[in-house]
């Protein structure tokens, strides 16, 4: 069944492990039970120097999913 990504429809089989339903702005060790604005990632360079360790670990994709 092809994915729509951002990219352009793909085969599922091409992705091979993701991280599914990833909130990248959102900071989960400072949710106290609800989301506080200071929760909020608004450092675009931290974000992507996160994101390529997880490139450079193997990630090839992250998913976020709507029915």
């Amino acid at each position: 069944m092809p994915i729509q990504t951002v990219r352009g429809k793909i085969e599922s089989t091409s992705l091979g492990d993701i991280l599914m339903h990833e909130h990248t702005f959102i900071d989960a060790w400072a949710w106290g039970g609800r989301l506080a604005y200071n929760a909020i990632v608004d450092d675009e360079e931290l974000l992507v120097e996160e994101l390529s360790i997880y490139q450079k670990a193997g990630g090839v994709a992250l998913g976020d999913f709507r029915k």
